[in-house]
């Protein structure tokens, strides 16, 4: 499915003074790292570059950028375009290549860059992942990876890629290189070989060429930038849904801010940062497919009446330079858009509740308007942690647990309780037949080698599985395509259960209570078990403490009172070297229950007396030891 977006409102517009207080500067490179900077390069009209690294702690308002270090080069043998990569291995620094040359600068001191080295060509594009550095170049189809200290380790040729082609742009995920080439197509490159995992498409059907591209690691998606002004999110998976998103300036650079799940995109002319809200926009983009889904025209005639508002085709045409013509989803969606828009022009300050509010007024809109508070309930519950509660058992499920991995991709659709029950249940059920059921259910053998390497138990990795599949697929993870799957399995058994009752919400009522039941069974055992563990070690416990007691009133005090003399008497030693070396063993003998003798005190300096005894006995074994008779004889 496709959801169509017409020039959204982003949550933060940034402006760079720089492009304000001066003319000619363009913006060439924008990248964000994984903490609190993102890096933006750009040239001068004269042929002067810059680098600016901002803050990331105002990417949600908008409002100046708050400006931290700032770079300006001089002219360079012609070259304007110098790309910019926050390190994440050094504190404010970044790596910047330009013509032949590359670099690591500390942004925070003006001094030569930390390391510098020339490459076999001019560079073309850059990407920081980790500690390795991926650079482009624009004579071949080649990208070259060095590492933190600039020392070249590996070199990757763009197999089934044009020899007179090179990577213009650059986004790195893990193994997989994703790249946007000089003839405008987009791929996804094994960095391991260098050969074609996926050649990106427009899905629009429009023939647009691509411009930018750039992939996140936990959202799981690509963007990809089409001929400027288009914008389309692809999922990580075949069956999710496509988000087209239309804006009214041409975007140079797309990046995704992993973390807060944002993406930024860069206007080449006036330097401003655009930040959007990736979630918020796939829920209003599958509000207006919802809309347009269930709209008629002739509904929306009536709706538009309604408000007594004339809509302008010009509006309504977005200016498309293909020249294909819309479909009528889309049509339909530009006509909500355009009503939203003239309802806000019209004082109106939330248009989507006027819209929802005037419904019922409306004739034969009444289904339309419970699908909508359905799929608004829905977002709500979404917008929350996974986390789902069975409130008779009062146990929390949390469904964050799963292996990222593996179950990395958000549902577009709310997984509800019953198909979590469902999930748990069969997970219990399932035995050696479980990846036979996961491939009927769409999976593929790696994603289930994945799942299986990251449980400890069969049961754990069934649960995973289709917690997975329902997480994936949203509404269409059906109790039919589950019972499709167990027969072709061979587990008519399970097949036939879930089929059985009077219905879909007799199973899951049937499937809801079997769990609640067998949960406050557990918590009950549970709860036995540690009352009695609890009861096991007071138990030891005090009788511990008795028998320390015990050793302490038998414990005689005579005992303690060993002297060095006593000692040598008891042991036969002649000097005082050998009574100091025995004294410990015998003293540790006598003590019991960690309690120190006062010989043990004297050994371990604790007292005054020790210094005194030493004195003492030092004394007298010097007057009887007799002239040493040649200059090596030891005292």
């Amino acid at each position: 499915m496709v959801h169509f977006l017409s020039k959204p409102i982003p949550n933060a517009t940034l402006q760079n003074e720089r492009f304000t207080k001066q003319s000619g500067w363009h913006m060439w490179y924008l990248s964000p790292s994984l903490s609190e900077y993102f890096a933006v390069s750009g040239y001068n009209n004269d042929g002067r570059t810059f680098i600016d690294l901002f803050s990331r702690s105002n990417v949600h308002c908008t409002a100046k950028l708050k400006l931290l270090y700032s770079r300006k080069f001089g002219q360079h043998s012609g070259f304007y375009y110098r790309h910019v990569s926050c390190l994440e291995i050094y504190c404010n620094s970044v790596v910047t290549c330009i013509g032949r040359e590359v670099e690591i600068i500390d942004m925070s001191n003006e001094s030569p860059g930390l390391k510098f080295c020339r490459v076999d060509g001019e560079t073309s594009a850059l990407a920081v992942r980790g500690g390795d550095i991926f650079i482009g170049l624009r004579d071949a189809p080649i990208v070259i990876v060095f590492n933190n200290d600039l020392a070249k380790t590996k070199e990757i040729v763009l197999k089934g890629i044009n020899d007179s082609c090179y990577a213009w742009d650059l986004s790195v995920l893990e193994d997989t290189i994703f790249v946007r080439t000089n003839d405008s197509r987009a791929f996804a490159i094994r960095e391991s070989d260098g050969s074609i995992l996926k050649q990106f498409a427009d899905v629009t059907g429009k023939f647009l060429e691509a411009h930018t591209i750039s992939a996140s690691k936990t959202q799981e998606l690509t963007a990809i930038v089409w001929s400027d002004k288009r914008i389309i999110v692809y999922p990580s998976t075949q069956k999710g849904s496509y988000l087209v998103i239309d804006v009214a300036y041409d975007v140079w650079r797309i990046r995704i801010l992993d973390k807060e799940g944002m993406m930024m995109t860069g206007n080449y002319a006036t330097g401003e940062i655009m930040i959007y809200d990736l979630e918020q926009l796939r829920h209003i983009g599958a509000m207006k497919t919802m809309w347009a889904h269930l709209l008629s025209f002739d509904q929306f005639e009536a709706l538009k009446n309604y408000f007594g508002v004339t809509l302008e085709m010009s509006r309504i045409e977005m200016g498309d330079r293909s020249g294909s013509r819309s479909t009528n989803v889309e049509t339909k969606i530009r006509k909500v858009e355009c009503l939203l828009t003239v309802l806000r022009e019209k004082g109106y300050p939330d248009p989507w509740n006027t819209l929802k509010t005037a419904l019922p007024a409306v004739v034969g809109f009444d289904g339309l308007l419970a699908s909508i508070m359905t799929r608004e309930k829905e977002w709500e519950d979404e917008k929350h942690r996974l986390v789902y509660c069975l409130d008779n058992a009062n146990l929390e499920l949390e469904i964050s647990t799963v292996n990222h991995d593996v179950a990395k991709t958000m549902a577009w659709e709310r997984i509800n309780n019953e198909k979590v029950q469902i999930c748990r249940f069969l997970s219990k059920e399932l035995a050696q037949e479980w990846k036979d059921v996961g491939r009927n259910i769409g999976l593929s053998d790696e994603a289930l080698d994945h799942v299986e390497a990251d449980s400890e138990n069969r049961e754990e990795a069934n649960y995973k599985m289709l917690l997975q599949w329902a997480r994936t697929n949203g509404s269409d993870a059906t109790i039919e395509v589950l019972v499709q799957a167990l027969k072709r399995a061979n587990r008519k058994d399970l097949a036939d259960f879930l089929e059985d009752g009077e219905g879909e919400m007799a199973k899951l009522r049937k499937l809801y209570t079997k769990e609640v039941e067998f949960v406050k069974q557990e918590r009950e055992r549970d709860r036995r078990e540690f009352a009695k563990r609890i009861e096991k070690l007071e138990k030891e416990l005090k009788d511990k403490n008795e028998t320390q007691e015990r050793m302490k009133e038998n414990t005689p005090t005579e005992t303690n009172t060993l002297t060095m003399k006593q000692v040598r008497n008891m042991k036969g030693f002649k000097n005082e070297k050998e009574t100091m070396k025995e004294i410990p063993e015998l003293t540790r003998i006598q003590s019991t229950n960690s309690i120190e003798t006062p010989t043990e005190q004297l050994y371990h300096g604790k007292t005054e007396s020790l210094k005194t005894l030493e004195t003492a006995h030092r004394s007298k074994v010097l007057m009887k030891t007799p002239k040493a008779e040649s200059p090596n004889q030891v005292l």
